[in-house]
């Protein structure tokens, strides 16, 4: 139970990807009810059911999954999978017009983050702080935040996240991609 718990958890990101939101939380939901699982695995599959959650609109009950499974990354000491939870959990809020709670869960993220040895959870909080700012209106911070998040991105090796970051930054404004592109180079 607690191996089909992990394997869930890992797809995730393969099921948001593809839009496949109802087929991912069906299989999450399923998987956490059926397994206890070490403390590490059961937050990872919270954090993805959070997310599909919310963004099939249930939000109330995906910030309150959020909730859960940022208490369990620190539970299981798990200080990248925390991060990365805060910094969706900052954008969510961003996207429910919750200003200071959005700057308190991302502030919260980009601390852990730069903690940990591994550059793609600063670079996912920063892209979620770019994502949230940009929402505010804030083009400043959301290019400051994008830049940097590009920056750690790319020193990480990962070309993923920058073409989000490109896209996200596309669909924002002109001179925005502009700043952007020029920081992947």
């Amino acid at each position: 139970a607690g191996s089909g718990l992990r394997m869930a958890a890992g797809l995730s990101e393969y099921w948001l990807i593809r839009g496949m939101l109802e087929e991912g939380a069906d299989w999450l939901d399923g998987a956490l009810q059926r397994a206890t699982g070490p403390a590490g695995a059961r937050a990872a599959a919270l954090t993805g059911l959070a997310l599909f959650t919310s963004l099939r609109g249930e939000f109330h009950r995906g910030g309150e999954l959020f909730e859960a499974s940022i208490a369990l990354h620190e539970l299981a000491e798990d200080l990248p999978g925390r991060a990365r939870a805060l910094a969706l959990l900052g954008y969510w809020r961003a996207n429910r017009g919750d200003r200071e709670g959005s700057a308190r869960a991302l502030d919260r993220a980009l601390a852990l983050a730069t903690q940990s040895q591994d550059r793609h959870p600063a670079a996912f909080a920063q892209l979620m702080a770019a994502m949230a700012a940009s929402l505010f209106a804030d083009t400043a911070l959301a290019r400051s935040h994008a830049a940097q998040s590009v920056e750690l991105f790319t020193r990480a090796g990962t070309s993923t996240f920058v073409v989000t970051v490109e896209n996200f930054a596309g669909s924002a404004s002109q001179s925005f991609t502009i700043t952007i592109a020029a920081s992947a180079n």
